[in-house]
This record gives C-alpha cells, structure tokens and sequence, in this order.
C-alpha cells in the first residue's frame, strides 16, 4: 500500500469509534489461551491489546517495507 503513510496510521488510532469497536471485538471473542493473528499491525496497538486482554499467543504481521520507515524514525 504506497499511498499509506505515518500520518494515516496516526489517525487511525485517532478514530475513538473505530479503536473501541476493535478492543470490544478482542474483548468478546478472546478466551485463555487463545491465538490472535493482527495483519496490518502497524504500531501493534491492537496485538498489544489482545495480549494484554489475555490472548494466549500474538502474531503482528506488517509488510517489510514499514519496518524500514519505523528504521527512519
């Protein structure tokens, strides 16, 4: 996704109504133990979310190219 930037991703997290309809999700769905996958993690709030809310194992996927913009930062 090229056209993608920090900025985007900075008022993603922005979105009250979008962040807590994700959090309510995680808080409906994980049980103990559970595995969470996040594609897209970006920062990895979410991924961090589910882990804290007790997932039992986390993976946060994000495209390579990111990984060097975070290397920028």
């Amino acid at each position: 996704m090229e056209n993608y930037s920090l900025w985007d991703h900075g008022s993603f997290l922005r979105d009250r109504t979008r962040v807590r309809a994700f959090e309510d999700v995680l808080r409906r769905l994980l049980t103990p133990n559970c595995a969470v996958l996040d594609i897209g993690t970006g920062t990895g709030i979410m991924a961090i979310a589910a882990a804290k809310m007790g997932a039992g194992h986390v993976d946060a996927i994000e495209p390579d190219w990111v990984i060097g913009v975070a290397r920028g930062l």
